[in-house]
């Protein structure tokens, strides 16, 4: 998202509404807005991903949702549910998941470059 900012979010957010997806799309969105929020370089991704993201809380589900992972046993989803970063916490997504984990994103720069 950092370095496509220009998805075609016109249907995107629809199609993600319809199947029930918006709020992993929404914390997904919310994770890339802020590892923008620091680097200049992505300066039109991060006012791209701030406008999908208000469209996105407009139609957030209050139900809770794992990223991926239905089946997650539930001493785990007990853990995580209180393990959760604020965001996740905020998009009602079960996950560990923070921008913390992903420091390849400051090295985004570089790969695009080649």
């Amino acid at each position: 998202m950092l370095a496509h900012p220009d998805l075609d979010w016109e249907w995107l957010i629809p199609e993600m509404t319809r199947r029930a997806a918006q709020n992993r799309l929404g914390f997904i969105v919310a994770i890339a807005r802020e590892l923008a929020t620091s680097q200049v370089q992505f300066q039109a991704a991060f006012e791209q991903l701030c406008c999908v993201e208000q469209a996105l809380e407009r139609v957030r589900l209050v139900e809770e949702d794992t990223l991926c992972r239905a089946s997650m046993p539930a001493a785990e989803r007990d853990w995580l549910a209180t393990m959760r970063s604020a965001l996740a916490r905020r998009w009602h997504m079960i996950t560990g998941l923070t921008t913390e984990q992903l420091p390849y994103a400051e090295r985004l720069e570089v790969r695009l470059a080649l």
